[in-house]
């Protein structure tokens, strides 16, 4: 997966994990040892991530950390807990497979019924998920409170920790 070692992240960063925030160990350029390392990706605002480059390649800090803690790479995706992809606490990340963390996502913005995972049909709701890659579709409701609450069921069983219905 990446070129450099344990050793080598050891040698340049150290992480504290309660507070998820790497600090250089050493000075270059213009970074000072014991500077805060990496910046802020905006490149989607609904979810920015921190990133700190390493030997010219940028590595997402939830996965430093994970490798930092563990010394070995996560073999799957690295997911925040608490939903916000800038808290690299410790107690704050988990592996999850790519369905597990799109599971953790909150509602879309364009959505229009005020519930995730439900859709306006004319003068019904219709509720569906994604399984194993595939949107499944949940069912016909007559209101968007029994599609939203359908679909939280199901979810909940499908995914458990993971799912998330805001």
């Amino acid at each position: 997966m990446s070129h450099f070692t344990h050793e080598r992240l050891l040698e340049l960063l150290h992480y504290d994990p309660e507070t998820g925030v790497f600090t250089w160990l050493i000075s270059h350029h213009r970074i000072r040892a014991g500077d805060r390392a990496g910046n802020e990706n905006w490149s989607r605002p609904d979810q920015p991530y921190r990133q700190i480059m390493i030997d010219q390649k940028n590595y997402r800090t939830g996965r430093l950390a994970w490798f930092y803690m563990i010394g070995v790479w996560p073999e799957k995706e690295v997911d925040h807990r608490n939903v916000n992809p800038l808290d690299d606490a410790w107690s704050n990340l988990r592996l999850a497979t790519s369905e597990q963390n799109k599971a953790n996502q909150g509602m879309r913005r364009n959505n229009k019924s005020g519930f995730k995972g439900v859709h306006s049909h004319g003068l019904r709701f219709s509720a569906r998920t994604k399984i194993n890659g595939k949107y499944q579709h949940l069912g016909m409701f007559d209101t968007a409170e029994e599609a939203s609450a359908f679909y939280k069921h199901v979810t909940s069983t499908i995914h458990g920790e993971y799912a998330r219905h805001e």
